[in-house]
This record gives C-alpha cells, sequence and structure tokens, in this order.
C-alpha cells in the first residue's frame, strides 16, 4: 500500500513538472509571436498567420482547457487573446485564415465552457470582438452563422462596464452584415430566429433598459433597429429604442466603428 502511495505521488508530481515546462515553452513562443507581429503591418501578420501561427494559438487553447494548474490556464488564454487582436488588427485577410481554421471556435468554447462567467474580462471579448469589427459583411455572415452572437449576448449583463460595452459592439456588426448584404430596406431574414431565441428581448432588457453605460444602450438600440428593419417596432419598446437611436445619430464613436470594414 505505502509503495502504491509513493508511486501515486511520484506521478502526480511528474505530471505536475511537465505541466510547468510546457508551460513555459508556451509563455516563451508567445512572447516571440507578439515581438514577431506587433507594430508590423498587415500584409506581414498576414503571412505569419498563414505560416502556421493560428494553428499554434489553437493548440494552446486546447491544452490550457485540460490544465489542472488553473493560474497558467488563465495567463495562457489572456496571452491567447492578445495575439489575436495583434493579428487580426485591421485585417481581413488574416480573418479568412482563421475562419479556415478553428480558432473562432476554440475562442467561442473559451467563452462559454472554459472561464466562469465573472472571469471574463476585456481581453477575452476583444479578441472575438477584433472577428466583428474589421470582418467583411461576408465574414460577419460566417460568424453569424457560427453563432457567434449567441455566445456573446450574455456578456451584456457582466458587472464590468468595458466588457458588456465592447460586447454590444461586437454584437452591433454581427448584426450589421444584413444590412449591407441584402440592402437596408428589405425585411431581416433573421428576424424570426433572433425572436424564438429571445436575443431580441434581452438586447432590450439587459443592453438597452439596464444597459451599463450610455454607449451598451446605444449599440443595442441600434442592433434592434437592424433587427426590426422594415417592422413595426413592439409598442412598450418603440419609445426607448427610438429615444436611443436619437442620441446615437450624434455618436462620433459609432461612425467610427460603423466605417470599419464596412
Amino acid at each position: 500500500m505505502l509503495v502504491n502511495v509513493k508511486c501515486s505521488e511520484s506521478s502526480n508530481f511528474s505530471s505536475v513538472l511537465d505541466e510547468q515546462q510546457q508551460y513555459l515553452k508556451y509563455i516563451q513562443r508567445i512572447r516571440e509571436i507578439k515581438n514577431n507581429t506587433i507594430a508590423r503591418l498587415k500584409e506581414n501578420r498576414t503571412e505569419m498567420a498563414g505560416r502556421g501561427i493560428l494553428v499554434e494559438l489553437i493548440e494552446m487553447l486546447q491544452w490550457a482547457r485540460k490544465l489542472e494548474i488553473k493560474e497558467y490556464a488563465r495567463n495562457i488564454q489572456q496571452d491567447v487573446c492578445e495575439v489575436v487582436i495583434i493579428i487580426m488588427s485591421d485585417n481581413s485577410d488574416a480573418i479568412d485564415l482563421a475562419l479556415q481554421s478553428d480558432l473562432v471556435q476554440e475562442l467561442m468554447k473559451l467563452l462559454k465552457d472554459d472561464l466562469p462567467f465573472e472571469e471574463v474580462d476585456v481581453i477575452h471579448i476583444s479578441a472575438l470582438k477584433s472577428f466583428c469589427t474589421f470582418g467583411s459583411p461576408e465574414q460577419r455572415h460566417i460568424l453569424y452563422d457560427l453563432g457567434l452572437y449567441k455566445i456573446m449576448v450574455p456578456f451584456l449583463k457582466s458587472t464590468n462596464n468595458t466588457v458588456a460595452q465592447f460586447t454590444s459592439t461586437a454584437l452591433y456588426k454581427l448584426f450589421s452584415w444584413v444590412w449591407y448584404l441584402h440592402g437596408g430596406k428589405s425585411l431581416n431574414p433573421q428576424f424570426e430566429a433572433l425572436d424564438h431565441d429571445g436575443i431580441i428581448q434581452i438586447l432590450f432588457e439587459d443592453g438597452l433598459r439596464k444597459g451599463k453605460n450610455e454607449k451598451t444602450k446605444v449599440f443595442c438600440a441600434d442592433c434592434l433597429g437592424l433587427i426590426f428593419r422594415a417592422r413595426e417596432l413592439p409598442f412598450d419598446m418603440k419609445s426607448e429604442i427610438i429615444a436611443e437611436l436619437k442620441k446615437g445619430l450624434v455618436s462620433l464613436d459609432k461612425s467610427d466603428i460603423k466605417c470599419s470594414s464596412r
């Protein structure tokens, strides 16, 4: 019995040691990637993404998911998100490469399964937001079909004001693909599905009525405007949505976001 206990302790120690060694290797590799991509032209960042960096980032997220030492996992997850933001910034070509991989799905799992709700921070939301902000309408259509909006919309309830605000801006970009690809006068073909899934109610209650700041409220009103396009607004929502939409008309910040990648 004593021998078995000692063997078990030895095995556990070896496992922890292996985790530490792999962790240090990944941290060093992430540092190298950051140094090689930050402040580079987007063409250079795209080239590096095409040389296998995205695969490495996916492997790191998958490895972190299995870690016993949660501090290691959180550090890896945060650093990977930072690298994603650097590579995808104003870079639809890199976003194309990412959409051909499982990177977006892994980042969605990070928010949905890996991190407790209260631990989701700005860096994690920003990684997925970068795809929405800098993706083309066609790319945002793909992100929409992946169900990204379903993963992000709960974070309108975040107690972190910036997390809630960044969530609302990402959702606005996600929902806007229909407007660009189908025109601003036709009915939104996603309306019934969004209504059925409760997304409309969440945007109104958690984003507009209980929004953490004015920008969150305005962007959620914009989302609802896109969803209800060419439809009559519900009576119990109409006055509040219109009031926020009017505020949004003078928002320079919103104009900047609207113009990014269309």
